[in-house]
């Protein structure tokens, strides 16, 4: 019995630890033209803002059940860690058109993206 216990203790622990280094390892960075997408330090990926369709605010509730589940965001590039709430992106080109990051601050985040892109839509 208490092998059971501390075995579910210490993966409780491993699984805290896992979603706060996640939070430390995905930085998200507003270039002068792009979105880039660092892990470690190292860009993985790069979001032009010349193709940014939409930016939304979303709960990160993906589990297929229930009325919060978003049918659209369930195939997307998940490039986040363990928040309650993250910032959905919506690209005109490209095979998955859905990426995810999850901000500190999602609502100021997705509102400079937003700014960003009609920017670039605009032409300058």
């Amino acid at each position: 019995m208490f092998a059971a216990i501390s075995g579910l203790a210490i993966a409780a622990v491993v699984v805290l630890a896992s979603a706060h280094g996640l939070r430390q390892a995905i930085s998200y960075s507003l270039q002068s033209s792009r979105l880039d997408i660092r892990m470690l330090g190292l860009t993985i990926r790069r979001v032009s803002f010349s193709n940014i369709d939409k930016v939304e605010v979303v709960s990160f509730k993906f589990l297929p059940i229930g009325p919060s589940f978003r049918r659209d965001l369930f195939i997307s590039l998940k490039w986040c860690a363990y928040r309650e709430r993250v910032v959905a992106i919506r690209t005109r080109t490209g095979l998955i058109k859905r990426i995810i990051v999850s901000p500190g601050e999602p609502e100021a985040f997705a509102s400079m993206l937003t700014r960003a892109s009609a920017r670039a839509g605009a032409g300058g």
